[in-house]
């Protein structure tokens, strides 16, 4: 039995990307990363795409979201990690800066209307 409980830890010590559900019944696949990172990826339907950064107090977190498909809608916002609360101002539709306001983590949410196909630059 402890070496299935060992290998359980070691599973999820070293996994990327992580499932986890809300009260919506919508499914966020969260991905710790770190900075600067390019990704494409794709969400929609009963997804939201979480990338959650460390950033120090003071540091600057610039974000872009790109839409590739056509006849749908991203939307994001940053947030500090496990709250609602929001920091930082929009450039534009699809861009984002911001300054930390203390040390710790800080989560880019990602959904789409339908369903699309995105790239997303942090830095």
């Amino acid at each position: 039995m402890r070496p299935l409980i060992f290998i359980f830890a070691g599973l999820l010590l070293f996994t990327n990307t992580l499932v986890a559900q809300d009260e919506l019944g919508q499914s966020k696949r969260v991905r710790l990363i770190k900075l600067p990172i390019e990704v494409s990826s794709a969400v929609g339907g009963n997804y939201i795409d979480s990338y959650v950064v460390q950033l120090k107090k003071g540091q600057e977190l610039h974000v872009r979201v790109e839409n590739q498909t056509e006849n749908s809608k991203v939307y994001f916002d940053t947030v500090v990690a496990g709250t609602e609360t929001r920091f930082g101002s929009d450039s534009s539709e699809n861009s984002w800066s911001g300054v930390a306001p203390k040390t710790g983590d800080y989560e880019i949410r990602i959904i789409a209307h339908p369903a699309a196909k995105y790239r997303l630059l942090a830095y």
